[in-house]
C-alpha cells in the first residue's frame, strides 16, 4: 500500500468489502451505513459491494461479524484513501 496514508487502529477509515451474495431484505442500516451495490460473477453468482467509512476497527469489525452472522463469503477486505477535501 505504498503511496497511501493507513487507517488508525482507533481510527476512522473507509472501506471496501466484497461479499459472495445478500440476504433478503438486508439493508445499509443492517451494516452500518454503508453503500451496498449488488451485481452477478459472470457466472451468475450474485456478489455485494459495500463501500463507506467506519468510525474505528470496532465499528469494522462488527460489519464483519454481521456478514458472518449472514452466511456470505468474504472475497475482499480493502481499505480506501481518504477522502480529498472538497
Amino acid at each position: 500500500m505504498r503511496g497511501r496514508p493507513l487507517p488508525e487502529f482507533g481510527g476512522s477509515g473507509a472501506y471496501r468489502i466484497v461479499v459472495r451474495g445478500w440476504p433478503e431484505g438486508a439493508n445499509a442500516e443492517c451494516i452500518g451505513g454503508m453503500q451496498i451495490t449488488c451485481s452477478r460473477s459472470d457466472d451468475g453468482v450474485p456478489i455485494a459491494t459495500l463501500v463507506g467509512q467506519t468510525r474505528d476497527q470496532a465499528q469494522l469489525q462488527g460489519i464483519l461479524t454481521t456478514l458472518y452472522e449472514w452466511h456470505l463469503t468474504v472475497l475482499l477486505v480493502e481499505a480506501l484513501p481518504p477522502a480529498e477535501p472538497s
